[in-house]
């Protein structure tokens, strides 16, 4: 065993233990916690099924992912979208509830920075939404807009590849203050995210080059 695998072996342990510390603080809240799948389900259903949960004495936080895939009667594309948001943001307002609402990207959107146009088909967030955050890759900021389709692609595939993936959470509106963005690198193999304050450069393939982080961000 390589020194690189048995620190990520020791990091996925450490990580395992903090998922198991997460779990056991969810278990003494006594928090009701449901997943509810949608089939063919619309936005009716899903409002009629979140009423008798905002009901009681604790506040409801709702996550719907993602707002694409919940159905309007007789709307589809933009149309629908839009109306699945108006009922959410008036659920939202009449139970005092919390709802976090996750929505795809159109396929520019991942080839530039986050902007509002990113998000597919949901115009109506930029109006609806408190906050307005997206996930782009650190990549997309050395666009200068001179590069050919080829460029472009190695340029997106090269950074997908890398070990650990350079992301950015961008904050594009905050109604209650002020827009921001969060660094973090993200290790696919084990979907964690890592906090820090910039980039490394990783040079080469990521089956030969690979930098790990400990806790504090030193590699």
């Amino acid at each position: 065993m390589t020194a690189s695998n048995l620190h990520n072996n020791f990091k996925y342990l450490n990580h395992e233990i903090t998922i198991r510390a997460a779990m056991s603080k969810l278990r003494d809240a006594k928090l009701d916690l449901r997943v509810l799948e949608l089939h063919g389900e619309n936005i009716d259903n899903l409002i009629r099924k979140l009423t008798p949960l905002a009901s009681t004495d604790k506040q409801l936080v709702v996550c719907i992912d993602y707002v694409q895939i919940v159905a309007v009667e007789g709307k589809d594309g933009k149309a629908a979208v839009d109306e699945v948001l108006r009922r959410l943001s008036v659920f939202q307002r009449d139970t005092n509830s919390i709802i976090f609402v996750v929505s795809s990207f159109n396929r520019a959107g991942y080839r530039q920075p986050i902007t509002y146009a990113s998000f597919k088909e949901s115009g109506a967030l930029e109006y609806s939404a408190v906050a307005l955050l997206g996930l782009q890759l650190a990549a997309v900021n050395k666009i200068t807009g001179k590069e050919n389709a080829i460029e472009l692609d190695k340029l997106i595939s090269d950074a997908l590849k890398a070990q650990p993936r350079q992301v950015i959470l961008r904050c594009i509106k905050y109604r209650n203050g002020s827009n921001f963005d969060c660094c973090f690198n993200y290790y696919s193999a084990h979907d964690t995210f890592e906090p820090c304050d910039g980039f490394d450069e990783i040079e080469g393939p990521p089956e030969t080059k690979r930098h790990y982080h400990d806790e504090e961000g030193n590699i």
